[in-house]
């Protein structure tokens, strides 16, 4: 009697677990469809650096940024050289020589279709009026004192240089050998001297066996400092 009893008692204790243990399978087997619908989130395949094209540093003097290239007129020239001049212990300004290929040679520079000459104004001390003298000084020494052949074309940039000169102002000389000199000003074009004369006697001013400052030829040219 005992044994069936004991009998009773294990079937009504499965009968009453068999819904929840059924109910239990349901909602696991109801988690396991939920995840495998979730979408799995894939990994986007890392995009190669694209590498970075080396850029060419400007050269810094005096605070002036000094350009390795510069585009004038459509040509585009590089940088000879550059340094500084000064007079009396004065730093006046900064001169840059841009040439289609560097050169060391005047006669050749001389011979070139498009040069520039960049001077970045550092020093208060430099008006109009100083300027338009040391051009005349230069251009003298530049032809042995034989000025009057290009007289008109020294009036005619006397002209271009009578406005205020600042510390700041930036003055490009490009010299074309088909087309003469043209004057800018902070990248403004003030006009052109028509002169083959004129042009090689501009450039003589900074390049010349008398040029403006020794030290400043040499740094134009790139050449070796003299001792």
């Amino acid at each position: 009697m005992k044994n069936k009893i004991k009998l009773l008692i294990v079937l009504s204790t499965f009968l009453f677990a068999m819904p929840i243990l059924a109910q239990q399978t349901q909602q696991t087997q109801q988690a396991k469809q939920t995840q495998q619908a979730k979408p799995t989130k894939q990994t986007q395949p890392t995009q190669p650096t694209q590498p970075t094209k080396p850029t060419q540093q400007a050269q810094q003097i005096l605070g002036v940024q000094v350009a390795n290239k510069t585009t004038i007129d459509g040509v585009t020239l590089q940088l000879n050289g550059a340094g500084i001049r000064s007079k009396y212990f004065i730093d006046l300004y900064v001169g840059s020589l841009y040439l289609p290929e560097k050169s060391r040679q005047l006669r050749y520079i001389l011979s070139l279709p498009a040069v520039a000459i960049r001077l970045n104004i550092v020093s208060r001390f430099i008006s109009s009026k100083r300027m338009i003298n040391a051009l005349k000084e230069g251009f003298n020494n530049a032809t042995n004192d034989r000025t009057r052949i290009i007289e008109p074309q020294i009036k005619a940039l006397e002209v271009f240089l009578k406005h205020e000169i600042k510390k700041g102002d930036q003055f490009t000389f490009m010299a074309n050998k088909k087309y003469g000199v043209t004057i800018y000003k902070n990248n403004k074009k003030l006009g052109i001297i028509i002169s083959n004369p004129f042009r090689v006697a501009l450039l003589k001013i900074w390049l010349g066996d008398k040029p403006a400052q020794e030290s400043l030829k040499i740094k134009m040219l790139n050449l070796a400092p003299k001792f």
